[in-house]
């Protein structure tokens, strides 16, 4: 957890002994006891036993014992069951015991008696989100806002959750605001670069959809491979994009110098993207424009952070997903043990060190990376999917089936779950549930070709001639899309993967 985290636990550990007045707090140094003991109520009530358990509860807390902390918090809820800050504590302590279902129950506790704690709303929106509930954080977090409009915790959180639910203007509304009040916080910074990256995705769908076939998508696909480092992949698709539209003049220049420097050291020297003429105006150029300034405005977001501090564990981050776009494995996933030795519970990194270990074929070594993934978020379906996805490269069909369908059990599994379902049923025999799960697969999916194939192969297993051969006529078409899918996959990489 970041400082920022620990100073908001013991901050909220003081919570209602605060003014109200947003400007006048206890120091965040002071303790449990002070808590319990500076009110009228608090010392007419304190007995011996009361101070005890608040005075443990307080010590705990400081060496970051979490679990004696619940021990002695929970004597006091018992003592004291009408105190929300109680109660709000002892979320605090099973939430940074990792223990989210057992701090929910704390916090809700606390908000039925108290349902403007601040404290408590915020930290329930964060429970809710590493449960993977974002929808149910949200509501949660936007109260905490309306009470605490400047708190910079509780604007990087909602825009997590707007994040994980597809919304990603949203999330940048918030995480610029959170980076207005906390500017050397490397958290939202990053979070701010997700946010850009997920809106530059979008306008290159946009972008595809508008001209599939047209130069921008293939000058967008050039930029980048230059920015990769790979200036022969780049000038292949800018005179691919001069070629489409002649009047792009701006490329002239990038294409003569790489040209020009054709057979010379690829890492060295390399010209920047051209940047768009003023007068462009369609909307193909609109959503080039937008991709390229979202992609833009994210790199910047990812600089602040080495410019706040380089060693950081954001900034190992960042290095190791630069490493994993220009894949190169092995460096990437040592940039993401050194991220762990600094955040050993951050989420997603496991999970991304077992992703490269897939695509390397160590898919043994990838399933110990998917349990540690699955300990910090055991409700996360994408983990449940890759760990499937692992079991069954490595012949293990039952537990396999047992992850998958786990999968499908949480909240917003991929889409891609029945696709391996399905490819998980037809090898084992079970052809009409295998065709179940990959319909409900290309039914959100349908430009998979590989579903399609194994639809046919569904289809001829049960006798079905007429669909086996609808299926391979997709299959067949899908699979001769031409060169534009390319350039569509190369420009959402770096969107993707950073």
């Amino acid at each position: 957890m970041s400082q920022r985290f620990v100073r908001a636990y013991r901050t909220a550990m003081i919570e209602s002994a605060r003014v109200r007045s947003p400007t006048c707090r206890l120091p965040a140094g002071w303790g449990l006891a002070l808590l319990l003991l500076v009110s009228p109520a608090a010392a007419q009530d304190a007995t011996n036993e009361i101070a005890r358990h608040a005075e443990a509860a307080k010590q705990a807390q400081a060496r970051g014992d979490f679990a004696t902390a619940i021990q002695e918090l929970t004597a006091l809820a018992r003592l004291l069951p009408e105190r929300a800050d109680v109660q709000s504590n002892l979320g605090l302590a099973y939430f940074f015991h990792n223990q989210p279902k057992e701090a929910l129950a704390a916090f809700e506790k606390a908000l039925r008696i108290e349902p403007d704690l601040v404290s408590a709303l915020i930290f329930s929106g964060i429970a809710h989100q590493t449960l993977s509930e974002p929808a149910r954080a949200t509501p949660l977090l936007q109260r905490a806002i309306a009470l605490e409009p400047a708190d910079p915790l509780a604007h990087t959180w909602l825009a997590h959750s707007y994040v994980a639910q597809a919304r990603p203007r949203e999330a940048v509304d918030h995480f610029l605001i959170a980076s207005r009040h906390a500017p050397r916080d490397v958290d939202v910074w990053y979070g701010l670069g997700q946010a850009y990256l997920h809106l530059g995705r979008e306008a290159v769908m946009r972008l595809a959809e508008i001209a599939p076939r047209g130069a921008r998508l293939a000058q967008l696909s050039g930029d980048i491979w230059l920015l990769r480092g790979e200036p022969q992949n780049a000038l292949t698709m800018y005179e691919e994009a001069l070629k489409r539209r002649p009047a792009l003049v701006e490329l002239t220049p990038v294409i003569d110098q790489l040209r020009q420097r054709q057979g010379t050291e690829p890492q060295r020297d390399l010209p920047a993207p051209a940047r768009p003429t003023p007068d462009t105006s369609s909307p193909e150029d609109a959503q080039y424009l937008a991709a390229t300034d979202f992609r833009e405005r994210a790199q910047r977001a990812f600089e602040q952070i080495s410019a706040i501090d380089p060693d950081s564990y954001r900034a190992h981050q960042v290095m190791a997903e630069s490493l994993e776009a220009q894949e190169r494995v092995d460096e990437a996933i040592d940039e993401y043990r050194r991220v762990l030795r600094a955040k050993p519970d951050l989420p997603s990194v496991h999970l991304a060190i077992g992703n490269l270990l897939m695509s390397e074929g160590r898919a043994r070594e990838a399933l110990d990376e998917y349990r540690e993934e699955l300990r910090v978020r055991p409700e996360e379906s994408e983990v449940h999917y890759r760990m499937g996805r692992s079991f069954v490269v490595l012949g293990m069909a039952d537990d396999g089936e047992a992850s998958l369908t786990r999968a499908l059990e949480l909240a917003d599994p991929p889409a891609a779950v029945q696709r391996e379902l399905g490819r998980l049923y037809l090898t084992r025999g079970k052809a009409g549930y295998a065709v179940r799960a990959l319909s409900k697969y290309v039914g959100s999916s349908d430009n998979d070709a590989s579903a399609h194939y194994l639809l046919m192969q569904a289809y001829r297993a049960l006798g079905d001639a007429t669909a086996a051969e609808r299926h391979l006529a997709i299959y067949e078409r899908l699979s001769a899309r031409d060169e534009q899918d390319a350039s569509l996959k190369n420009a959402l990489s770096i969107f993707s993967r950073r």
